[in-house]
């Protein structure tokens, strides 16, 4: 389960409820087939509140496009008898900034909500427990994105319920 936030300092324009409904699908999508197990808060920000993110919480004094954070301490899916508490325990947060995306979005070449699709596939596969430390693990992520973002049809995608990787940010 997902929540999308837009952040109140969200710079003008903020995203429309065209690209907000991109948004839901493609979260549905990434953790029908990626489950990650309880309530991910998905924060669309300003660059201003994912550096001051970055440098609490990452010591690294400068914006980013996504930011990851597992609230799950060990690292392993939580093991509930109900279902509904499942679904309501909180287990991540991403914030991604709208001003990142837009100019990535112009540097590529690509519409806007695309890129903020991207970012939260992206954000969405760290909770899932896949990082990019590597190049193979940076292949296998931007392959996966790929899928999701609808390169390939949802009923080929293999779903993957890894919990045997660290999580990434």
């Amino acid at each position: 389960m997902f929540r999308l936030h837009c952040s109140p300092e969200l710079p003008d324009p903020s995203p429309d409820a065209a690209c907000l409904k991109r948004l839901a699908t493609v979260a549905r999508r990434t953790l029908s087939c990626h489950a990650v197990g309880g309530l991910i808060n998905v924060v669309l920000t300003s660059d201003d509140e994912v550096r001051r993110l970055n440098r609490t919480f990452r010591a690294r004094d400068k914006t980013t496009d996504v930011l990851s954070f597992s609230l799950n301490e060990d690292e392993q899916p939580p093991v509930l008898d109900d279902e509904d508490l499942a679904a309501d325990t909180p287990m991540g947060e991403i914030y991604i900034s709208v001003e990142q995306a837009r100019l990535q979005a112009e540097e590529l070449g690509v519409p806007h909500d695309e890129e903020l699709s991207r970012l939260l596939v992206h954000g969405l596969l760290h909770l899932a427990g896949f990082d990019h430390q590597t190049e193979a693990e940076l292949h296998t992520m931007e392959g996966l994105t790929e899928e999701l973002l609808g390169a390939a049809p949802a009923d080929t995608i293999t779903p993957s319920w890894r919990t045997d990787l660290p999580k990434g940010v």
